[in-house]
């Protein structure tokens, strides 16, 4: 698919640094080309003549360079500060192979004869290549010996004898104490190599040569190694290239070929993190030189083999549609930029909502490749277009806004008057699940610091991860408003996903985690753990906030409970299936991803997200939240339902009221008090995402206007209406006045022109 400007911004905004299918940026910064992944693969087996074929193919004095090579490979590792051990690997390699000597190739002699002038490592490498294929060689040293700048760097019987190794069969007619400083005495041959280090001659040619051929402006001289510049591994490749380019001028005059199959731009891709992400330390070797035979499979094992694939290893959404970035970015782009043939049709709208919004693609993308970014942009886009699927997000939404009316949204300051140092921000959905917890949580906190205000409001993520770009923003500055109200106090914060969403949008805004306040209090009231084991299980938006995770191990500790990890808890945290609107827009699969959680452990869990709980609970699975354990609430093992999680946030907003400012006999609005629901139909809402409230505002509303479509030998009513981007409908009847049978109940996004 070719893209034009507006398309490929939109594509390099989110992806132009994905390696995945673009081959590994180590072999990119190697000098030599090496097939680093197919290398360390090999060693991996233990097969260390095949990893040296390899190795020697590419380096060419494979002695020489895996005792003076700088390994620019380590500096482009994905790895960052815990790079592959690429250099060991190769010194041990090669101390594991009794013969070194090179392959034999019985090629046909040539008549033509080519002249290398220096005999360091760049015209030995040239002269090499060429005497591979049969080609007569002279080389020409103005010293007694040859080596070059290796007589600094090494011993000389260590390169001394990897030189005459790989020349083993292939000997060449070398003249040492012989300098040339005219190049008109080598006009018999038919081509030439320049080679005469960093303090050598040029001939004036220098400057204006070929970079990538290395061909001079005078037609069969070629130049290279330390004398254009470079390092001694630079040395080694350009005498590669220079032979190809030579070879290629023998045969069809052409001094700007080069056999491009052995040429490599440098490293094009962006330099790792500075810290690794998602890799364990780098082996050490023992005796402190090499590798023993599992030291180099553990070293060999940590590399990726960059087709990097560290998003898609974590990323559910990825392996059920078997895309990597590149190309769901791509779909994005002909979705963003509809192409004829498609008559402007979505492709992608699904998969993009289908994203959790767990970051853990970013988190362990070693070049921060930030998808749920990109998701979460995109969705935005086509909120402001109206293309994106109303019923994806309505329900999420409503609930946020319920949870902005008046009927549950808080912000006092403290009981006493004050406007302390902290706020209490529970978030919005504790509240809904375990609302003792609030009550319990507050009056502690108030015991230690009676000064703590209370701010019972959502951080207004819901609106973000539904696109809605202007409510959320409205949302962010009333969260300002009533935060400066209160005197700018520090907010302490019980869900992590508020902690995630405050530092990313409210940096302005101090943040705690509660839990690592609490972990400094005691609970004589905590259930005893006696024992028992558990499993923490970490919401994904914790990895960021090491602190928490540690805090709430402690507090389980100090419950009595005897903890085991979780393969996928700490830094490796992944979602419970509950983030980013995704039940619906994807049907069953957030339920596969719960239900993957649940089986990484046999053992209870303890949560600290109450999504988290509620959705291993609606499964079956045995969990607490951490403030049940805290605090001794013996709470049922049951899944709270959406419409009572509605109906818990309003009796809280009454309790708390009235148990910490003295404000009795509140009012509670309930849609139960108007409606009868039985069981198999309550259990339908829930599973349909319909709540109670939406079915009372409906009978409501067709009861008061006097509007009602029933059927007079039934007594079967029907009312229907409008809110959000959702039809709301109900069959029922009327039973004593204001109170209704309810018989069925669904939705959908038509609208009823009325």
């Amino acid at each position: 698919m070719s893209m034009n400007a507006s398309e490929m911004e939109f594509y390099e905004t989110y992806a132009d640094r994905c390696m995945n299918g673009s081959g590994a940026s180590c072999v990119c910064a190697c000098p030599f080309n090496l097939d680093i992944p197919l290398f360390i693969d090999k060693l991996k087996i233990h097969s260390y003549t095949g990893a040296y074929n390899i190795y020697q193919e590419s380096v060419v004095f494979p002695e020489i360079v895996s005792q003076i090579c700088p390994a620019p490979c380590k500096a482009h590792c994905v790895f960052g500060d815990a790079p592959i051990q690429l250099p060991i690997l190769e010194r041990t390699c090669v101390a594991n192979i009794k013969d070194k000597g090179p392959s034999f190739y019985n090629m046909p002699a040539r008549t033509t004869h080519i002249a290398i002038v220096g005999a360091g490592l760049s015209g030995l490498t040239c002269a090499l290549k060429l005497r591979m294929k049969n080609y007569k060689v002279t080389v020409f040293e103005k010293s007694d010996r040859i080596g070059g700048n290796l007589w600094n760097l090494l011993d000389s019987a260590i390169f001394i004898e990897d030189i005459e190794t790989q020349f083993e069969y292939f000997p060449y007619d070398l003249r040492l104490n012989t300098e040339i400083t005219d190049l008109d005495s080598l006009a018999e041959f038919d081509a030439v190599y320049i080679a005469t280090g960093s303090d050598g001659l040029g001939f004036g040619l220098v400057e204006d040569m070929n970079r990538k051929s290395y061909g001079s402006t005078r037609p069969g001289f070629f130049l290279g190694g330390r004398l254009i510049g470079g390092g001694d591994m630079d040395a080694i490749e350009h005498g590669k290239i220079a032979s190809f380019s030579i070879e290629l001028y023998l045969q069809i005059k052409k001094m700007d070929g080069v056999d491009t199959t052995y040429h490599v731009d440098h490293c094009q891709f962006p330099p790792p993190k500075a810290a690794a992400k998602g890799s364990e330390a780098a082996v050490e070797p023992a005796d402190g030189e090499l590798y023993d035979r599992d030291e180099v499979e553990a070293e060999a094992g940590r590399c990726l083999k960059c087709d990097c694939s560290a998003c898609y290893d974590r990323c559910e959404l990825m392996q059920s549609i078997r895309q990597y970035p590149t190309k769901m970015v791509k779909d994005a782009v002909v979705s963003m930029f509809p192409v004829p043939e498609l008559e402007g049709k979505r492709i992608s709208t699904r998969i993009i909502g289908t994203c959790l919004q767990c970051g853990a693609c970013k988190d362990f993308c070693p070049t921060d490749i930030d998808l749920e970014k990109f998701f979460s942009d995109f969705r935005h886009m086509m909120a402001e277009e109206g293309s994106f699927p109303p019923p994806f997000h309505n329900f999420f939404v409503q609930d946020y806004l319920f949870t902005e009316t008046d009927d549950v949204r808080v912000v006092r300051p403290a009981p006493n008057g004050e406007k302390g140092k902290y706020a209490f921000f529970p978030g919005c959905q504790l509240g809904g699940v375990v609302p003792e917890a609030v009550l319990k949580t507050y009056g502690l906190l108030l015991e230690k610091m009676p000064d703590t205000s209370y701010m019972a409001a959502c951080c207004g993520v819901p609106a973000h991860w539904a696109g809605k770009g202007e409510l959320f923003q409205e949302h962010l500055k009333r969260l300002r408003e009533d935060w400066a109200s209160l005197g700018e106090p520090t907010l302490i914060l019980a869900c992590v996903t508020c902690q995630k969403t405050f530092e990313a949008f409210l940096p302005e805004i101090s943040t705690v985690s509660l839990y690592t306040l609490l972990a400094d209090y005691s609970f004589p009231d905590a259930l005893a753990g006696a024992g028992e084991r558990v499993a923490v299980f970490d919401p994904c938006a914790s990895r960021r906030w090491e602190e928490s995770q540690k805090s709430v191990r402690d507090l389980a500790q100090m419950a009595g409970y005897e903890l085991e990890e979780l393969e996928n808890s700490g830094p490796e945290a992944v979602c419970c299936g509950y983030g980013g609107h995704a039940h619906i827009a994807k049907n069953g699969y957030t339920d596969r991803i719960t239900a993957k959680r649940i089986g990484e452990s046999d053992l209870p869990y303890l949560a600290y997200c109450a999504n988290c709980k509620e959705s291993f609970v609606e499964q079956g699975k045995a969990c607490k939240h951490i403030l049940e354990v805290l605090f001794g609430l013996d709470t049922q093992q049951e899944a709270v339902k959406k419409s009572d999680r509605r109906q818990n946030r309003r009796q809280l907003k009454a309790d708390m009221l009235e148990t910490f400012w003295g404000e009795k006999d509140l009012a509670v609005f309930s849609p139960y008090d108007s409606l009868i629901i039985d069981e198999a139909l309550s259990e339908k809402m829930n599973k349909s995402y319909i709540v109670a409230d939406e079915i009372y505002k409906a009978i409501q509303s067709v009861e008061e206007s006097g509007r009602v479509i029933y059927n007079p030998d039934t007594g079967v009513r029907i009312a229907h209406i409008r809110i959000g981007d959702m039809t709301y409908w109900s069959k029922y009847s009327k039973r004593d006045e204001g109170v209704y049978e309810l018989h069925s109940a669904y939705s959908h996004r038509l609208n009823i022109e009325e």
